[in-house]
Order: structure tokens, then C-alpha cells, then sequence
């Protein structure tokens, strides 16, 4: 990722999520949260990348009368992501399942802290730079984004150091690394035949 300079002082918090819509990834309870949030920060904006939302999520959407303060942003590009990324206060992954998380590494490697689901997965990932709270717990993950946005606003020491913290845990997960594991668990199979 490309450095990019934001004035985060002069923004509105940004919620970010990327990723579809499909039923593990939980947008019921990006919708419900957000909803919440915006009582108590009624400025707070909410980006999505991914697909339009389902007839189910538009109801939600709709009847937590949010569905008009949601930017949804579909084939992004790569230039246009590293720049959303690098707008955005906290992303957000609520997912019930996940195989990697790999949103989780490219927010942090924007320097953007993650509020994501407390799964084993997603910890492997975002280790002790990122914040967790359970699936669908509503109330934790809400008060967990208000302290966050309010961490962002208020106490900005603390949170570069918590997004230098997410840059250094995201570099864990480069190319070279993966190929020295990998070359790593090839020489303890060839070692134990």
C-alpha cells in the first residue's frame, strides 16, 4: 500500500466495510450497529464495499432508517480502495465465519484500526492490534465503535500508536513471509519421511 495523507481531525468518522453480502458476513448486524452508533454520533458515515445490499438487509436498512446515510461502492480499484482505506476511522468486520480476513489486513496495512468478530481466524490476523467483540453481540460491538471513534477524536497519541500498531502487525503478512512458512513446513515434511 501507498502511503496516503488524510487530515483525520477534519473528517467525519468513517465506518468501513468490504465484503459481500452473504449471510456469514453478518450485515444484519453491521446495520444494527451502525443504527446505533448514529444515535450517539449522528456525523458517523458508513462505506461499504461489495454488493448492493439483499431485499432482506435493504428492509433492515430501511427500517433502522439508515438505508440513505450508507455509501455502497461495488469493482472498486485498487488506487480507489488504498484511498478508502486510508480515509477511513475503523473498520468493521462482523462476520460469524471467515477463512482468512483478509479486509482485516489490508485496512491495517492502510494504518486503519479493525473492530472485527472475537474468531479464532480473525485473531490470527489482527493479533493484539486489532479490537474483538462476539458475534452478533450488539451492545459490546456498539459501545467498542463509540470508544474507538471517540479514541480517534479525542486522544490522537493513543491511536497513532494503535495505527502504527496495525501497520507492523499487517506487514506479518507479506509475500516473503508466507513463502518462508510455507518452504519452512516443506523441509519439516521432507524431513520426517
Amino acid at each position: 500500500f501507498r502511503a496516503v495523507s488524510v487530515d483525520r481531525e477534519s473528517v467525519r468518522p468513517r465506518l468501513l466495510h468490504i465484503g459481500s453480502t452473504i449471510e456469514r458476513k453478518r450485515i444484519d448486524v453491521l446495520l444494527k450497529v451502525y443504527a446505533e452508533v448514529r444515535k450517539q454520533i449522528p456525523v458517523c458515515e458508513l462505506i461499504r464495499i461489495g454488493g448492493p445490499l439483499s431485499e432482506d438487509q435493504a428492509r433492515l436498512a430501511d427500517n433502522l432508517a439508515i438505508r440513505d446515510a450508507i455509501t455502497t461502492l461495488e469493482n472498486v480499484s485498487e488506487e480507489k480502495l488504498v484511498e478508502i482505506l486510508a480515509g477511513a476511522t475503523l473498520l468493521l468486520q462482523p462476520s460469524d465465519a471467515e477463512g482468512f480476513g483478509l479486509p482485516v489486513v489490508e485496512a491495517m496495512a492502510a494504518g486503519t484500526p479493525v473492530l472485527s468478530s472475537d474468531l479464532p481466524v480473525l485473531r490470527e490476523v489482527g493479533g493484539s492490534a486489532a479490537e474483538y467483540a462476539p458475534v452478533a453481540e450488539l451492545g459490546e460491538w456498539v459501545e467498542k465503535v463509540c470508544l474507538l471513534l471517540d479514541e480517534a477524536r479525542k486522544k490522537p497519541d493513543k491511536w497513532e500508536l494503535r495505527r502504527k500498531r496495525c501497520r507492523e502487525q499487517a506487514g506479518k503478512f507479506s509475500w516473503d513471509n508466507t513463502a518462508q512458512i510455507v518452504a519452512g513446513i516443506y523441509r519439516e515434511m521432507l524431513q520426517s519421511l
